[in-house]
């Protein structure tokens, strides 16, 4: 199995990362923040976008909208985070996120 060392834990690098292991690479993902966000943003996923998502075997099934907009199908992610985020925000200089085993 060939090590592959990707640059960067969001979307790109989780997805490279993703595919890398699913076609018998072993990668692993650096990051240099020191903790996972908190927080996060309503993200629109078009068409081919989905259904990548959906070969990724990342959807859920279909859940109503926390915004509340009617008009926007909603979908539950089926993944798990690799890191527990932390409760409070991390001290000046510190790191709280964990590796789970």
């Amino acid at each position: 199995m060939l090590n592959v060392l990707v640059s960067g834990g969001g979307i790109a690098g989780s997805a490279l990362a993703h595919w890398l292991r699913r076609y018998g690479f072993a990668p692993t993902v650096v990051e240099r923040a020191a903790a996972p966000r908190l927080g996060g943003q309503a993200v629109d996923v078009p068409g081919v976008a989905l259904d990548v998502l959906d070969r990724m075997d990342l959807l859920g099934p279909p859940a109503p909208c926390a915004r509340g907009c009617a008009a926007c199908p909603c979908w539950t992610p089926k993944a798990t985070r690799s890191t527990a985020a932390p409760s409070t925000p991390p001290a000046a200089g510190g790191s709280t996120a964990t590796t789970s085993s």
